[in-house]
């Protein structure tokens, strides 16, 4: 719950960034067209494949597929989108409930390791473990960051080694 406030902070922060309005955040909501309307296209394609399939979803790798069948334009007014840009939403989609359900349980791992490392020693490397576990969460709310192997391997590297700590990497 402690990262919320710091969430809405960072969006009212970006809001008033040198051209913000309609290129920021809050500007880009509703604006038809706009960046975070695309988004929004993306997710509600997403909400509607997992309608359909809620238990298995429209199988992996076909979003794209199916993404005409909920949406008219995409992003850069492509016919198609190969992504929910939301892991979330990229998971009920493509895997239904019970891809959720292995993603939810991953997700729980990390945090509890990284957090039981975290209270065991106070230390950067429990830290380490924890903020980069938020930040991937985070990461994820408006990516699907899990399907791209240069940022999990950098994530599992960095929260490995502060799990870890130095003297469990260094063996």
């Amino acid at each position: 719950f402690w990262a919320l406030p710091a969430l809405a902070a960072a969006f009212a922060a970006a809001d008033r960034l040198p051209g913000g309005g309609g290129r920021s955040l809050w500007g880009g909501w509703a604006a038809r067209g706009g960046e975070q309307y695309f988004r929004f296209t993306l997710w509600h394609s997403a909400w509607g494949m997992f309608l359909e399939r809620p238990l298995t979803g429209v199988g992996p790798g076909n979003y794209r597929a199916n993404y005409s069948r909920f949406a008219t334009v995409g992003p850069d007014n492509e016919a198609t989108a190969g992504s929910a840009h939301n892991l979330i939403a990229h998971q009920l989609a493509e895997r239904g409930l019970l891809g959720f359900a292995c993603v939810a349980w991953l997700f729980a791992v990390l945090w509890i390791r990284a957090w039981r490392r975290s209270v065991r020693e106070l230390d950067a490397f429990g830290l380490w473990a924890v903020s980069a576990t938020a930040a991937f969460a985070v990461m994820n709310l408006t990516e699907v960051a899990l399907q791209v192997e240069q940022v999990w391997m950098t994530f599992l590297f960095i929260w490995s080694l502060g799990v870890l700590g130095p003297a469990e990497a260094a063996a």
